[in-house]
């Protein structure tokens, strides 16, 4: 049990964020492994593999998704399991699905902090307090052109590879609970009366009236037939419209300056700028660019107002001071 347990582990340091599909075939099987605490080493050794990856890219993340969520949604699963799998979510979508797990530098220099970040998350049976030194190995997959005065000029980077072969997973969408519509509603009798008795007043009234209610009851079952056509129709032209996009994707697509850039997509950025060419052959993290018309106007990628909390964008402030009574 513990050397199954500390296979999964080994595979995790080993090929985080590689999606290696030799070790993802041997963590399929120790995923339903009969030991509880085994099948939680294997969850999140696989989270920590699959990292980053779409389902085009990798076609087993959309299964392993699923049987996310099938396993920390189920009440009577050992809570051993169930926390797997709830840390593997976690490891998929860590930093905003921005970061991946590296234990070295992109010029292959170890990276001693993320060593420790990783065994000390190890440890965690010892102590759960050690579950969040697994963020000392995260390192932000961006790609980052700057200038001579640190600045980002706007400049497009090319990417031969499809848009969706590393764009962001889709989010996950969550089935509605239809529980309480498929129910057996009981109804007293003497409601059904009194809804029978106030049906005929009100046909009763509109007789008088002179307004025809068999057309009136026939118009309203035409709208709502049409609205539901409506619905149907407007489906089916965006599944139409899903699958021509799918269709007619170009190869090639271009990045914006600054751009989200994964570990897998780096062998195919080039840089095809006229003006602004890379000062290193390497296209990711950060780029210093040469300007080769240093006397023409430059424009720059303008960043959002810095908010009060200290952040770019539009970040909530910190919640105000208060005496913990606890």
């Amino acid at each position: 049990m513990g050397v199954r347990y500390g296979a999964a582990a080994a595979l995790a340091v080993a090929c985080a964020g590689t999606a290696n599909q030799q070790a993802i075939d041997l963590l399929k099987k120790l995923i339903d492994d009969n030991v509880d605490y085994v099948r939680q080493g294997a969850l999140i050794a696989m989270g920590m593999l699959l990292m980053q990856r779409n389902e085009k890219e990798t076609p087993y993340v959309a299964k392993f998704r699923e049987k996310l969520f099938g396993l920390s949604g189920q009440k009577y699963l050992s809570k051993t399991t169930r926390m797997g799998a709830i840390l593997a979510f976690g490891l998929l979508d860590a930093g905003g699905r921005n970061v991946t797990i590296s234990l070295m530098s992109p010029g292959g220099q170890r990276r001693m902090g993320s060593v420790i970040g990783m065994a000390m998350f190890w440890q965690y049976w010892q102590w759960y307090p050690y579950l969040p030194f697994i963020s000392m190995t995260f390192r932000t997959t961006a790609l980052m052109g700057l200038n001579e005065d640190l600045e980002m000029p706007k400049v497009d980077f090319y990417c031969n590879a499809p848009k969706s072969q590393f764009d962001y997973p889709p989010p996950e969408k969550v089935a509605k609970d239809d529980r309480k519509s498929k129910c057996i509603k009981v109804e007293l009798s003497t409601s059904k009366k009194a809804k029978k008795r106030k049906a005929e007043r009100k046909k009763a009234k509109a007789e008088e009236n002179g307004e025809d209610v068999a057309m009136a009851e026939a118009e309203k079952k035409a709208e709502e037939d049409k609205e539901k056509a409506a619905e149907e129709e407007k489906e089916a032209a965006e599944a139409e419209k899903k699958e021509e996009e799918e269709k007619e994707e170009p190869k090639y697509h271009m990045l914006p300056n600054p751009s989200r850039v994964t570990t897998s997509q780096q062998k195919t950025i080039e840089a095809t700028d006229a003006r602004y060419r890379p000062v290193a052959k390497k296209l990711y993290g950060f780029v210093m660019l040469r300007d080769s018309k240093p006397g023409e106007e430059t424009e720059i990628v303008q960043l959002k107002k810095l908010s009060k909390s200290g952040v770019y964008g539009s970040e909530p402030d910190p919640p105000a001071p208060f005496e913990y009574l606890g």
